[in-house]
């Protein structure tokens, strides 16, 4: 890229950011016609400049400031009618051959009118948005056009299009490309102080690490504490992996009448088969192998309060039907044992699985499903939830710095461009992918500061390269079933993550999962360091 100031080339290694320019056609461009000459003899000389004139506004700017990449021209049907729109462009073509021309005819029948000029205005800021690289610098040149334009520009620029603002100046001891401050900002003075007092009108949730302003995430929550506070009844949360579940299963024990008994969460997923009876139930001394003391299971230490039951669809089929008689009789016996021991527990269920489809293919209980699916609740993904992305940014940053002030660690902050590309992502690992790629950014910030290159790395990056499942050695052959073949897979991710990265923490950020989820991975596998 070459940046042309005072007639000097500079070449700049590297690529620098994409600098786009949006401005509209005035009626006194390409140039100001001299004193006496009125402006509507424009169209008499739109091909010669006439002697004496100077430049209009749009080549007057770009005549002393930088240079820009992208020019976007937005012109309505009375300035096309004038050669000023051909004008304009052969001197821009002439003058700045490498800018490139972007020309949008906006039809509108009055350039005063507020419900005109928006939305094709948000329309061409969009497609300047999406059309570019999400690091690309947006600049607006308000001086031609009319104030109503003036203020959809700010108002554009104050909300979901950010950019900076430029006028230009004829009058003597005045610069010529002024940058314009506006002292406000519509998002944290008014937008934000709204959202804060609708969620103040909401429940006390009881939880700082839950965020929850999206219509369909309030609607789910609502339910979720109206079945915790008037019925016993047990409770599935559906969804997605990294949705939330746990977050909520813990908001409802603590918004319940056993909010001041245990709370036990258990992720089925990390239960190795032979040990899934005893950790749910319990056991006596001598009831198997290694059983060397009395130990009792979940259900009991969760007595009087809530146990939850995370990824519920790996649960094994045995295990299954002990627990539909447990709910049933409301009883547990430890293997081993002879007696019964009664039990008071609220029991939530959560899966990612589509546990219907498990009960049609005899994946999954019927029975126990039915029995499971007191109230249901569906926990929306965050791609559905678009509202609470740019909070959670928020909440999972400050997490990340005060971590990172504890070790010592400059703080980081996004930049502008980058939380732009965030808020872009679809997130298919939902609020826990969000969560790790913040942890990832804060940890590898330089010098406190991440932009939208180091996002766009995170975002893109493999942690295990999808080419590498051609490697991996899941024999098909009858009668070894989906789960086989599935295990074999995870436990070659986990050899090739352990290889490239060495340590538990690392190992983890890879994979995306937590350092505890990894230890009961490598339980459930059969894996040992």
């Amino acid at each position: 890229m070459i940046i042309t100031t005072n007639k000097l080339d500079l070449y700049v290694e590297g690529a620098l950011a994409m600098r786009i320019l949006l401005s509209w056609i005035g009626a006194q461009d390409p140039w100001i016609p001299p004193e006496g000459r009125r402006a509507g003899k424009l169209q008499r000389f739109s091909d010669v400049r006439p002697d004496g004139a100077s430049d209009g506004p749009i080549l007057s700017f770009l005549h002393h400031s930088q240079l820009f990449d992208v020019l976007y021209l937005l012109t309505d049907p009375a300035i096309s009618a004038t050669g000023a729109v051909e004008a304009l462009l052969q001197e821009l073509t002439k003058r700045h051959a490498r800018m490139k021309l972007e020309l949008r005819h906006v039809p509108i029948d009055d350039p005063r009118a507020y419900d005109q000029l928006y939305p094709h205005m948000r329309a061409i800021c969009k497609e300047a948005a999406d059309s570019h690289d999400p690091d690309a610098e947006f600049n607006i040149l308000l001086t031609p056009g009319t104030p109503q334009m003036h203020a959809m520009w700010i108002l554009l620029s104050n909300t979901s299009f950010n950019a900076l603002l430029w006028q230009g100046s004829d009058q003597p001891g005045r610069s010529r490309s002024e940058r314009v401050n506006i002292p406000f900002n519509i998002e944290t003075e008014i937008i934000e102080p709204t959202r804060l007092e609708a969620m103040a009108a909401l429940p006390d949730l009881g939880s700082t690490d839950f965020i929850c302003r999206s219509a369909k995430m309030r609607q789910a929550t609502e339910t979720l504490l109206r079945a915790t506070t008037i019925t016993d009844l047990p409770i599935l949360l559906l969804g997605e992996r990294g949705t939330g579940k746990e977050v909520l299963a813990r908001i409802a024990h603590y918004k319940s009448p056993q909010a001041n008994r245990p709370f036990v969460a258990l992720n089925c997923a990390s239960l190795p088969e032979q040990l899934a009876d005893s950790e749910l139930f319990g056991h006596r001394r001598g009831a198997f192998t290694g059983a060397d003391r009395d130990r009792p299971g979940l259900f009991e230490v969760a007595q009087g309060g809530t146990l939850l039951l995370d990824e519920i669809g790996e649960l094994p089929l045995g295990t299954q039907a002990k627990l539909l008689r447990v709910m049933q009789e409301k009883r547990v016996r430890r293997l081993g044992a002879t007696d019964e021991i009664v039990i008071d527990i609220h029991l939530l269920a959560a899966t990612n699985r589509d546990i219907r489809t498990m009960v049609a293919e005899k994946a999954f209980r019927a029975d126990l499903y039915d029995r499971l699916n007191g109230v249901t609740i569906q926990v929306p993904p965050l791609r559905e939830r678009l509202e609470d992305i740019d909070p959670l940014i928020d909440h999972f940053l400050a997490i990340a710095n005060r971590d990172a002030a504890s070790r010592q660690q400059k703080q980081a902050q996004l930049t502008t461009t980058a939380r732009r590309r965030l808020l872009r992502h679809s997130w298919p690992g939902n609020v826990r992918e969000l969560d790790m790629t913040i942890k990832r950014l804060v940890a590898l910030a330089v010098a406190g500061k991440i932009n939208v290159t180091d996002v766009q790395r995170e975002l893109t990056r493999a942690s295990i390269p999808l080419s590498t499942l051609a490697h991996i050695d899941a024999e098909l052959r009858p009668g070894r079933g989906r789960k086989e073949i599935v295990e074999d897979v995870e436990r070659e991710l986990y050899k090739q993550a352990a290889q490239k990265y060495g340590i538990q923490t690392r190992i983890g950020a890879a994979l995306g999962i937590t350092q505890q989820a990894i230890s009961g991975w490598k339980l459930k596998l059969g894996i040992d360091d």
